[in-house]
């Protein structure tokens, strides 16, 4: 079992606070939701004998000296002997707006401003010196729910599953991925996008994959990327790394990062890793 016991979760909205304590509670925490910082001491000392190991959703309000009440909320517990990790959830501008539009709740911070953006932006802000605060950082714009269920797994298990990689595209004029721990660029590769039969495909598409693939500068790029990950993999891997993230861009995400991700990924899992792609740009075929 982890030496961690308790788990201090503080998150943006709608960034995923209620999936995640669910699959802690699965994890064998005992959830506690909405907790207010000076109420953590009574709390703990309620709910420690029935459950050893807690998980507090913290209930940040507008007015309060946040990061001083994160603060406090460690020492608290430390002095009350507990083993805390704080976790913090993100998500994008973007992922937050479709799922409000989703929800159609309001942002508990709309009173503030007179937009659901600026409502959004306002709580990011506000949230920074909290999100500084944490000793893990998760950003739920891409998880699907099993992939944040292997990241908690990762954080709470003594004994850590193997390595979750995640290879997703993306297209460089739609900004770079914040959480990625490579990012590689072969914008340098001929583009398909002006090859008049390939532009309305995709890296999925097998045209383009060949296309993309032919050529000594494109597998010479992909010899030298797939021995070093394998390489860099291995060694994750032993140090315990709870997640790893990798990016592959290209200008607009369509067609030759799709492409390297794809094969990569097989690659991957038939050396063995557990890889999971996505594929973050991507636009659907027309109809």
């Amino acid at each position: 079992m982890s030496s961690v016991d308790t788990i201090v979760l503080t998150s943006l909205s709608g960034a995923g606070g209620t999936e995640t304590l669910r699959l802690l509670e699965d994890l064998g925490f005992l959830a506690l939701d909405h907790v207010l910082p000076g109420l953590i001491s009574t709390l703990v000392e309620i709910y420690t004998p029935r459950n050893p190991r807690l998980v507090l959703r913290i209930d940040i309000r507008p007015d309060d000296d946040l990061a001083n009440a994160v603060l406090e909320i460690g020492l608290a517990l430390k002095a009350s002997g507990r083993k805390p990790m704080h976790l913090f959830l993100e998500c994008s501008d973007e992922v937050l707006l479709g799922r409000y539009a989703l929800s159609r709740r309001p942002h508990p911070w709309f009173g503030r401003t007179k937009s659901l953006l600026g409502a959004i932006q306002a709580e990011r802000e506000a949230l920074e010196s909290v999100r500084h605060l944490a000793d893990e950082v998760i950003d739920t714009s891409t998880l699907s729910s099993n992939q944040l269920r292997q990241r908690l797994e990762a954080l709470v298990l003594e004994t850590a599953p193997e390595l979750p990689i995640t290879i997703m595209s993306f297209g460089f004029k739609h900004g770079l991925p914040k959480d990625a721990q490579f990012v590689l660029d072969i914008r340098f590769l001929p583009n398909p996008f002006y090859l008049e039969a390939l532009r309305p495909l995709s890296g999925l598409d097998a045209p383009v994959r060949d296309y993309v693939m032919a050529g000594n500068q494109a597998q010479e790029t992909y010899r030298q990327l797939s021995g070093m990950l394998q390489f860099l993999l291995a060694q994750y891997c032993q140090d315990r790394r709870s997640q790893l993230l990798i990016a592959i861009g290209c200008t607009g995400g369509q067609h030759r990062s799709v492409a390297f991700v794809e094969r990569l990924a097989a690659d991957l899992c038939q050396e063995g890793f557990r890889c999971d792609t996505t594929h973050r740009d991507l636009k659907p075929h027309p109809h």
